[in-house]
């Protein structure tokens, strides 16, 4: 490799915060997992990257080469985020087949009763297709 040279990959000097840190969030995270019985976890990293543009004196002022050269900085930076994952989930249905919905004007709200005075009817009856069994009441 020639002096003052480096290549940028994610193993070389240039990244060594970005590892360094990478390592810490990791200890951290596991950490917190087994403190607090989280069994899901996840490191984000985020690596932008910038070119910050400069026009320098040219040292080569052989004839034919501009006074000035642009040359580009280059910037990395990272952000690492650390997530534990507690889920608790519960599911139900009540179905009150049993029971109708009315609104009640006093209350100013929808409220359930049971079902009285009616023959049990499906949608699917001929009656209720004729609209003759259908008291919306609402």
């Amino acid at each position: 490799m020639e002096l003052n040279k480096e290549t940028i990959h994610i193993t070389d000097d240039v990244f060594i915060m970005m590892r360094a840190d990478i390592d810490k969030s990791i200890q951290y995270l596991l950490d917190n997992m087994i403190s607090k019985g989280s069994y899901d976890g996840k490191i984000s990293l985020n690596i932008s990257v910038g070119l910050i543009p400069e026009y320098i004196v040219n040292g080569d002022q052989s004839e034919g080469k501009p006074e000035t050269r642009l040359v580009y900085h280059p910037r990395f930076e990272h952000e690492i985020k650390t997530k534990m994952q507690f889920e608790e989930k519960e599911k139900g249905m009540n179905y009150l087949g049993e029971h109708e919905l009315y609104y009640d004007e006093d209350k100013g709200e929808y409220m359930v009763k049971l079902v009285t005075n009616a023959e049990q009817m499906s949608m699917f009856d001929d009656e209720f297709n004729r609209g003759g069994g259908v008291d919306d009441g609402l």
